[in-house]
C-alpha cells in the first residue's frame, strides 16, 4: 500500500477494505498502529472466508523512494492511496515515476474519505474524474478509482484482489523470491535460516540467495516448514518479538542439498584464466614500453630520436607544413597541382576522463549500498554557501559549453601535447579505425580487466540460464526453511522484506551498458550537472550499488568497429549510454532506476 498525500490513514483505509466483506482488522503487535508509515505486516495471512484467501498488506517504513521500491518489489498489487482533499506533492510523484520505472505489477487506485468529506454525490464524481485524469498521465491502463469509504467499491477492490490474475513483472517472475514470515538463528552450525512460500520459478539449491542491502549467500539446504510452523505463520506477528522463536520440529524432511556444481562467490574468474587470455593477445602488439603518439595501430614520434627520413611532399607547403606531414607506405604519389587538403584528417577520442582522475570504475561491494533517505528533508530549500553557488554555476556552464562545443579541449601552452593527451588515441577514421577493447598496450586499465566474465552470445545465454530455472529444484507454492551459510548474525535483527534467488552467472561481474535519459521531478527545476566517473546510485533487477559510469553517445547504425562518443557531462533531455563494471544481470529489458547523491547525502530519482 502506497500513500501518495500525507493526510491519509492507512490502517483506516485496510479496515474499510476488511469490513466490506465482513473480516476484521487483526492488530499490529497487539495494539492498533495508528503510525502512518511503519514496517509492520498488519496481517500476516488475514483469511478472507468468501474468496477463500489470505492477504497480507505491507506499508513502506518510511515515505523515502528506495523504502517504497522496495516495498512494491515484491507485491502482487499495488494499492495507490490518493487523498479526496489533498493535492499530491512533487516528492510523491517522483515516487510513482519511479514505481512506474522499476516496473509495477497491478495497480489499483484508491481514494480515501471520500464520502466523509464531500457529502454531494455530483461533488465525489466530480473528485474521482479529476483523479482518474490526473492518474492517467502516467498510468494510461487506469479506468476507474474506488472509494475506500464506499462499502460496494471496496468490496470490489477486494473482489480484484482476492480473485484476479495480478500482471507480474518479467524479470520477476523469470527468478524464484520468498517473501519470508520469520527469521531465525540457527547456532548449531551458524546458519542463518528464513521460512516463507516459494514464488515465481522453482527454488534452485545450487544458485545463490540475494539479501537486499546484505549481499549475496550460498544455501546449506531446504526444509519443508514444520507444522508447528504452519500454524505459527497462521496467527499475528509481533514486530517486537523473539526472532528466535521459532520452533524446529525434527519431523521436517530435508527438500534438497546442493551440489558440485553450485554456484560460488567468487566475482571474478580464476588467475589460471587469465594467463591465458593474456597470452592470446599479447604476441600480436607491441609493448607498453615503446613510447610514442598511436594513430590506430601505428606509433609517430618515439621518445629515441628518429631516424631521418625522405619524405614526398605535396607542392606548396611550406616548411613548418611539412614538419607535421606524416608519410604513410599506403599512400599515392600526387600528381600535378593535387591539394593536400583532400587527406582525411585523424580524429581524437578521449581513453579517460581527466588527468588527475586515476579511480578505476567502481563496481559493487560484497554488500548493496542502504538506503538513507528523508524526503522531508529534499523537499526543503537549502541556502547554500556563495563557495557552493559559485561551483555550481560552474558547472551548469561547463555543460552548455560542452553541449554546443563536445568536440574542443582546452590545454595550458606550456604543457607538451603528447603529455596532456597520453589518454587519448588518435584514429584516421572514427568509423572504421580498428580497436581492441583489451587494450594490452595500455597498463592504466582496471586490474580485473581480463578476469571480468564475457558472453559470445548474450541472447543464447539468457535463453538457456532461463531455460536451466525450469529444471527441478523447490516447486513454486511450498512452504520451506531455507538454511543460508556465511550470514552474519546481525540480518535477524533487520531483515530485507524480500529475498530473491540469481540466475547462473548473476554474481560475476561483467561491463554493463545501460541507456540512461535525465528527467526532473518539476518543469521548471533545473537538471543537476552530472559528470562522467560522478557518483551515482543504480538500481537493476533486486540490485542497488554506488558505481561510477562512464557516459556515451549511442553506436552508429554505421559503425564497423563498435566505438561511441565519450560525453563529459549527462545533456539534459538526450539519451546516453551509461558503462560500469557491476555484476551481471540475465533477461531482456530490464528496468533501471539511477539516483543522483548530494552533499546532504540525500539521494533523488535522477532518470526514467
Amino acid at each position: 500500500m502506497v500513500s501518495l498525500c500525507p493526510d491519509i490513514d492507512v490502517f483506516q483505509t485496510i479496515s474499510d477494505l476488511n469490513s466490506s466483506v465482513d473480516e476484521e482488522t487483526p492488530l499490529a503487535g497487539g495494539n492498533i498502529c495508528t503510525v502512518k508509515y511503519i514496517l509492520c505486516v498488519y496481517s500476516p495471512n488475514n483469511s478472507v472466508d468468501r474468496f477463500k484467501q489470505s492477504l497480507q498488506y505491507i506499508t513502506p517504513p518510511s515515505s523515502s523512494v528506495v523504502d517504497v521500491l522496495d516495498t512494491c518489489l515484491p507485491a502482487d498489487f499495488i494499492l495507490l492511496l490518493l487523498s479526496s482533499t489533498v493535492e499530491v506533492p512533487p516528492s510523491s510523484l517522483n515516487t510513482l515515476r519511479s514505481i512506474l520505472a522499476q516496473g509495477t505489477p497491478s495497480i489499483i487506485p484508491i481514494v480515501t474519505n471520500l464520502n466523509v468529506n464531500h457529502t454531494n454525490p455530483k461533488t465525489r464524481t466530480e473528485v474521482k474524474k479529476s483523479l482518474l485524469s490526473y492518474l492517467q498521465q502516467y498510468i494510461p491502463t487506469a479506468d476507474r478509482v474506488f472509494a475506500s469509504d464506499d462499502r460496494n467499491e471496496a468490496s470490489t477492490v477486494m473482489r480484484m484482489v482476492c480473485t484476479g490474475i495480478p500482471n507480474g513483472i518479467r524479470w520477476r517472475e523469470q527468478r524464484s523470491y520468498v517473501l519470508p514470515e520469520e527469521w531465525r538463528w540457527e547456532e548449531d552450525g551458524e546458519y542463518l535460516v528464513f521460512s516463507g512460500t516459494i514464488r515465481g520459478k522453482p527454488l534452485q539449491i545450487d544458485r545463490l540467495i540475494h539479501l537486499p542491502n546484505h549481499g549475496d549467500f550460498q544455501i546449506e539446504k531446504i526444509c519443508s516448514l514444520p507444522e508447528s510452523g504452519r500454524e505459527k505463520a497462521r496467527g499475528l506477528m509481533d514486530v517486537d518479538s523473539d526472532l528466535n522463536s521459532m520452533e524446529v520440529n525434527p519431523t521436517s524432511t530435508v527438500l534438497a542439498t546442493p551440489t558440485e556444481e553450485q554456484d560460488s562467490l567468487s566475482q571474478l574468474a580464476d588467475a589460471d584464466a587469465e594467463m591465458a587470455d593474456d597470452s592470446k593477445s599479447i604476441v600480436s602488439h607491441r609493448s607498453q614500453s615503446q613510447k610514442g603518439v598511436r594513430i590506430d595501430d601505428h606509433y609517430y614520434f618515439p621518445d629515441e630520436e628518429p631516424e631521418l627520413v625522405k619524405k614526398k611532399l605535396p607542392k606548396g607547403l611550406t616548411d613548418y607544413q611539412a614538419a607535421w606531414y606524416v608519410s604513410d607506405s599506403n599512400e599515392e604519389e600526387p600528381t600535378g597541382d593535387s591539394d593536400s587538403e583532400d587527406s582525411e584528417d585523424s580524429e581524437d577520442i578521449e581513453m579517460d576522463l581527466e588527468d588527475d582522475d586515476d579511480e578505476p570504475i567502481a563496481g559493487p561491494s560484497n554488500a548493496d549500498v542502504q538506503s538513507e533517505m528523508d524526503d522531508t528533508a529534499s523537499e526543503m530549500h537549502i541556502d547554500l554557501s556563495p563557495e557552493e553557488e559559485a561551483r555550481q554555476h560552474a558547472l551548469f556552464k561547463e555543460r552548455e559549453e560542452d553541449a554546443k562545443f563536445p568536440d574542443e579541449v582546452e590545454y595550458p601552452p606550456n604543457i607538451p601535447a603528447r603529455v596532456r593527451f597520453a589518454r587519448y588515441r588518435a584514429l584516421k577514421s572514427f568509423r572504421s579505425s580498428p580497436w581492441d577493447v583489451d587494450e594490452p598496450d595500455d597498463d592504466r586499465g582496471p586490474s580485473e580487466w581480463s578476469r571480468l566474465v564475457r558472453f559470445g552470445n548474450w541472447r543464447g545465454t539468457c535463453r538457456r540460464m532461463e531455460d536451466e530455472s525450469l529444471v527441478g529444484g523447490v516447486k513454486p507454492g511450498m512452504r520451506v526453511q531455507v538454511y543460508l551459510r556465511g550470514c552474519p548474525k546481525t540480518v535477524v535483527h533487520c531483515p530485507p522484506r524480500a529475498v530473491y534467488s540469481l540466475l547462473k552467472h548473476e554474481r560475476k561481474l561483467t561491463t554493463l551498458n545501460f541507456t540512461i535519459t535525465p528527467i526532473t521531478r518539476d518543469e521548471d527545476e533545473e537538471m543537476p550537472v552530472v559528470k562522467s566517473k560522478d557518483v551515482l546510485v543504480v538500481q537493476y533487477a533486486n540490485r542497488r550499488y554506488e558505481c561510477r559510469p562512464i557516459f556515451s553517445q549511442p553506436l552508429s547504425p554505421s559503425s564497423e568497429n563498435n566505438i561511441r562518443k565519450f560525453e563529459r557531462y549527462l545533456q539534459p533531455g538526450r539519451t546516453s549510454i551509461a558503462s560500469w563494471i557491476g555484476n551481471t544481470v540475465i533477461g531482456k529489458d530490464v528496468p533501471i532506476l539511477y539516483f543522483k547523491k548530494n552533499a546532504q547525502g540525500i539521494r533523488s530519482s535522477l532518470v526514467d
